[in-house]
């Protein structure tokens, strides 16, 4: 993953990459979800399913790590690359309950906490969700770390923590 972002996180054990786009890859679903890199790594159990998304986008002057733009840019990515089971369905930000921010320091680097409701619009699913932003000023990008949780019927409380967990591994690529 750090050859093909510019950063990385320990994915645990278990966990299958689901979706792995580069920086140096040419992608039409790059440019429709203005991104500059994407990784998606998840795992299924009987009673769960967690994910982890690593991406970045070019940083603008609209890249200030609000409420807004933190679920502008979840949700043009979720439609793009989280697909739901029903055709045409995808991830989005749940929009009932507002995301809670907060500054915070993931494994030495100053970022914004986000915690949140998805759902999937066009189907019935959705669970939490934790989200940091980190403005990586050097690259002149923001890399988004998120991790999610589906767990019908289940406390999603351990899941959630298993995936800050991994999240909080986070490290850059060092410059040349």
């Amino acid at each position: 993953m750090k050859e093909q972002l510019g950063f990385n996180f320990k994915v645990p054990v278990g966990y299958q990459e689901a979706k792995l786009i580069g920086t140096d890859e040419e992608s039409s679903k790059k440019a429709e979800a203005n991104i500059q890199s994407f990784a998606w790594y998840r795992i299924d159990t009987k009673k769960s399913i967690t994910n982890l998304l690593a991406y970045a986008v070019p940083y603008d002057k609209d890249s200030k790590p609000t409420k807004s733009y933190i679920k502008k840019v979840r949700d043009r990515v979720g439609k793009v690359f989280v697909d739901g089971p029903s055709e045409g369905s995808y991830m989005e930000t749940e929009d009932r309950i507002a995301i809670q921010t907060r500054p915070s320091n993931l494994n030495g680097y100053e970022t914004i906490q986000a915690r949140g409701l998805w759902r999937i619009e066009g189907d019935y699913m959705g669970g939490p969700f934790i989200n940091y932003t980190i403005h990586d000023q050097a690259n002149d990008r923001v890399i988004f770390l998120e991790g999610f949780v589906y767990a019908a019927g289940t406390k999603k409380k351990p899941f959630v923590k298993r995936a800050e967990t991994a999240l909080g591994t986070f490290s850059m690529a060092k410059q040349p």
